[in-house]
Parts: C-alpha cells; sequence; structure tokens
C-alpha cells in the first residue's frame, strides 16, 4: 500500500508540472527567435536589392552609357533616358 500512495504522490509533483511548464516556455522563445531571424532575413534581402538597384543608377548616371552622335546633337534639347532593370527573388528559406 506504501508503494502505491508514492506513485500517486509523485504524479502530483509541482517541480515536474514547474519543468513543463518552462519547457514550454523555452519552446515559445524558439518559435519567436527563429520567426525574428526569419523577418530579418527578408529586411536584409530587401536592402540588398535596393542597394543594387541605387547602385546600378549611380553608375549609369556617372559612367553613363555611349551616346550616338546623334543623340549628342538633341543632347541640349531632350532629357535623356535610362533603363532600369530590377530582379526580383521569390525564392522563400525556411
Amino acid at each position: 500500500m506504501n508503494l502505491k500512495l508514492k506513485l500517486i504522490s509523485e504524479g502530483c509533483n509541482p517541480k515536474a508540472k514547474e519543468e513543463k511548464h518552462i519547457s514550454k516556455h523555452i519552446i515559445g522563445e524558439v518559435f519567436k527567435t527563429h520567426h525574428a531571424i526569419q523577418t530579418l532575413d527578408k529586411t536584409i534581402l530587401s536592402l540588398e536589392m535596393e542597394l543594387a538597384a541605387a547602385r546600378a543608377a549611380q553608375e549609369s548616371l556617372l559612367g553613363g552609357s555611349p551616346l550616338s552622335t546623334d543623340a549628342n546633337r538633341a543632347k541640349s534639347s531632350r532629357k535623356r533616358k535610362y533603363l532600369m532593370v530590377i530582379g526580383i527573388n521569390t525564392a522563400f528559406s525556411s
């Protein structure tokens, strides 16, 4: 009978319940951290794309593409047109 009482009393151990609560808390924190890392990865990717576009625009303004002789004559009367190509990465890593 003493053994049966001991088994029942171990089932009500508050320390075991506390450990389960701490375990759930840790899993929640891991999930939050994982979500924050994914958000930062997306932000970094977006900033890298903006930086690449800005560098391409700056290079075309500073270096410029060569103008033909007809375009040189009309340069004073027209604005120069630029073409910019922006790539969008649609692959998502997990």
